[in-house]
């Protein structure tokens, strides 16, 4: 038995009437490139899942777009990357866009755009969806969702011009216990401790939580490691996460 699996709070189990008149169901659209709407979050997870890896990055608000974009620095030598877009604050919705049908091209940016009178318009009972409601993490290879250690490479979100450069990180972690958590990150080049170790963070089961990061001076390109330790407040069950993600500061090459 599997002692890392435990229920996670089941939200959206049944969608209101508004959503199922509208066809707002996760489901594949234009023309199949992609899926896109309400899905319930499952009912089963891990201790510990990342459900966003960005560039710490964001616009103005000025109403809702006709379109939201994810841009991302893929490096040389990746495989099979999966791009999945998801509501992160205080989810209402649970809005999901995932299982893109396209290909990626390594060593440059690569930029997705959606249209957002398709789903997003229409997610209007509660307070609007906005841009900043939503996080998003390209995942690499074909590591199971929510592995103890996973590769991604950030995403940014922005609806007009992409970040020219990245300099700080923003990776949302959800939990399904209370806990208390502490991280470092290092350069797997081998440059050693780059962000020691942080005061405890308090951790509520069901509440996503950030862990922000910004470079410090002109960190070289390259890979790095995000390491989380920590243990369940209710039964010490001890938690060992890593997010080895890419750093490329200049974006757009």
């Amino acid at each position: 038995m599997n002692t890392n699996i435990f229920p996670i709070l089941l939200l959206c189990a049944t969608l209101p009437a508004a959503a199922q008149s509208q066809d707002l169901t996760y489901m594949r659209r234009n023309g199949g490139a992609f899926r896109e709407g309400i899905r319930p979050t499952p009912s089963t997870g891990p201790l510990l899942t990342l459900i966003a890896a960005m560039i710490d990055y964001s616009e103005p608000d000025q109403g809702l777009p006709r379109q939201f974009r994810a841009g991302f620095y893929l490096p040389n030598g990746q495989d099979a990357p999966d791009l999945t877009i998801r509501e992160v604050t205080a989810p209402r919705y649970n809005y999901w866009l995932g299982e893109l049908n396209r290909q990626w091209q390594p060593g440059s940016m690569n930029e997705f755009a959606w249209e957002t009178d398709t789903v997003v318009r229409k997610l209007n009972w509660d307070d609007a969806l906005k841009l900043s409601d939503l996080g998003a993490a390209v995942r690499l290879g074909r590591t199971a969702l929510a592995s103890a250690r996973e590769d991604v490479v950030p995403v940014a979100l922005y609806s007009g011009g992409p970040p020219t450069s990245a300099d700080a990180y923003r990776f949302v972690f959800l939990s399904n216990q209370s806990m208390r958590i502490q991280y470092d990150v290092l350069s797997e080049a081998g440059q050693g401790q780059l962000q020691g170790a942080l005061p405890t963070l308090n951790v509520m089961a069901g509440s996503p939580q950030a862990i922000r990061w910004k470079m410090s001076g002109q960190q070289p390109d390259g890979w790095y490691l995000l390491r989380i330790n920590g243990y369940a407040t209710s039964n010490n069950e001890r938690l060992s996460h890593t997010v080895r993600f890419y750093h490329a500061r200049r974006l757009g090459k």
